[in-house]
């Protein structure tokens, strides 16, 4: 297959620093998931995350039948995915396991990026259009159940009043009823930006307006990027804001939402106005009116890039994902069909999902409801890959050694997991893990920039890497002394522990300068 190929011997051939910083990751992955989830959890995450990461290459490719083959796989493979992941969801649901499902989706993504770390394709749309195309195999999964519920006159009667449950509760929450009122409008708000954002940059106005006005247009398309950038690193703060301020209220409000109620018995006039404005129907609409527009422009910009390129081209890239969808999905739910798994599937779909579609489940046949598990399997997968997509649109991860920047991003959190429970050796050294893994991912691209695919660079990356874990190791050994300095001698004087810190920052930046002058 070329796209696997390229891994070998093509444009992603991983240098030593990009294997190095692979090795790291599932190390220290394993080593910190083992303490914090255990460690037969910990393994399946990362292997979860290893299997989406195989599944996005082969769905990433523009060759339509190796993407139809990257769809087989998505769906064969989605369960591997699907486990740990769902696990993570229901211990987030649980009272005090949110950070046990936060390191076990960090494991998730830290085995997908260290298998693509070395790929080009991550910083160039590839997983883009993996998580697309596992998206489109699930659409096609999808597919089987319809053709096996639909003929039963009970199911599409259930799945009519399911339906309008599920518009009724779509529609109370673009009104701003109950407590999510205030996250799902900064989360309005933010989609809209975002959109916005990126159909700006494709508005042709050079083709809209005369040749005199050019100039201007451009001077004001600039400004406007830059007021969208500026409104969405706001709708973003706002975001983090609003998750997060019911902890530094107490204990009591850990894991509470911040609704209108909550703002108005905690702030009262001011919070009495930011809940007026959170449940304001007609400001919702507006957002998203403003959001659909938006995305009717970059739609309009799709489709016109598409029959540039040809519509039967595009179209064998869209269905080529969702036939072998179809494919898979009909053989796996017909082989796996009997009434144990058809009793053990209905048990955990009624749990999952809301009550008013507990009449549905119980009446669709069994091979509907493995096929359905298969479709929620693999929109699983689709949502790793497509989550990352989404980090990079709102520009939280970089365009260069982004697979990299994942890698060391899960470590973090998983840093802060041990943190929040009271591990500081295991968190400082899970934090200088991450520095050194986004470190090795940034110099092997700049190795693999500058001296090009192939080029000897096992000398260059063994410095370079033994430096960074040196200067590492020395700023998490000035931490943790710190650390204990506070911990045995609380009443010392600031001036003591200022003056702790400085001579470790100098010794680090001595480290360092040694490092780069060898």
């Amino acid at each position: 297959m070329p796209t696997l190929a390229s891994f070998r011997d093509g444009p992603s051939r991983p240098t030593t620093s990009h294997l190095l910083a692979a090795a790291l990751t599932v190390a220290v992955a394993l080593v910190a998931g083992a303490v914090l989830v255990g460690p037969g959890l910990a393994a399946l995450a990362l292997a979860g995350g290893v299997v989406g990461a195989l599944a996005t290459v082969v769905c990433s490719s523009r060759t339509p039948l190796v993407r139809g083959l990257g769809g087989i796989l998505a769906v064969s493979l989605s369960l591997l995915v699907a486990v740990p992941t769902t696990l993570g969801l229901g211990l987030a649901l649980e009272r005090g396991g949110l950070l046990a499902a936060l390191a076990v989706w960090a494991l998730v993504y830290a085995g997908f990026a260290a298998a693509l770390v070395s790929w080009t394709g991550v910083g160039t749309g590839g997983v883009r259009r993996g998580g697309t195309g596992a998206a489109l195999a699930a659409m096609g999964v999808g597919s089987v159940v319809v053709a096996a519920a639909l003929p039963s006159g009970t199911v599409r009667g259930r799945a009519v009043g399911a339906g309008s449950s599920l518009l009724g509760w779509f529609a109370g929450l673009v009104a701003g009823e109950g407590s999510w009122a205030l996250v799902t409008l900064v989360i309005f708000v933010l989609l809209a930006l975002v959109l916005a954002e990126r159909a700006l940059a494709v508005v042709p106005a050079d083709r809209l307006l005369p040749p005199d006005r050019h100039r201007r247009a451009a001077e004001v398309t600039h400004r406007l990027e830059r007021a969208l950038a500026r409104a969405r690193w706001l709708a973003l703060a706002s975001l983090a804001l609003v998750l997060v301020a019911p902890l530094a209220f107490g204990p009591e409000d850990a894991g509470s939402l911040v609704s209108p109620a909550w703002l108005e018995a905690t702030l009262g006039w001011p919070g009495f106005a930011l809940a007026t404005l959170a449940s304001a129907t007609a400001l919702r609409v507006l957002v998203c009116a403003f959001a659909l527009v938006a995305a009717g422009v970059l739609l309009a910009d799709w489709s016109r890039r598409t029959a540039r390129r040809g519509l039967a081209s595009a179209l064998s890239l869209l269905l080529a994902p969702a036939v072998g969808g179809v494919l898979v999905g009909t053989v796996l739910s017909r082989s796996l069909a009997d009434p144990a798994t058809a009793g053990a599937l209905e048990s955990a779909l009624v749990a999952l999902f809301p009550a008013a579609f507990t009449p549905l489940l119980t009446a669709v046949p069994t091979v509907a409801l493995v096929a359905g598990a298969l479709t929620l399997a693999t929109l699983s997968l689709s949502s790793v890959a497509l989550t990352v997509t989404w980090l990079r649109v709102l520009r939280l991860l970089p365009s260069r050694a982004m697979a990299g920047a994942v890698a060391a991003g899960a470590l973090f959190v998983l840093g802060v997991g041990f943190a929040a429970v009271g591990h500081v050796t295991m968190a400082v050294l899970t934090a200088a893990g991450a520095v050194v893994v986004w470190d090795l991912g940034e110099y092997a691209e700049t190795l693999r920039t500058e001296l090009g695919v192939g080029a000897p660079t096992r000398r260059a990356a063994l410095v370079h890497g033994g430096a960074t874990a040196l200067a590492a190791l020395l700023v998490a050994a000035a931490a943790l002394v710190l650390a204990c300095i506070a911990a045995v001698a609380p009443n010392a004087g600031d001036g003591a522990l200022a003056a702790a810190a400085v001579a470790a920052g100098v010794a680090c930046v001595v480290v360092v300068a040694w490092a780069v002058r060898g």
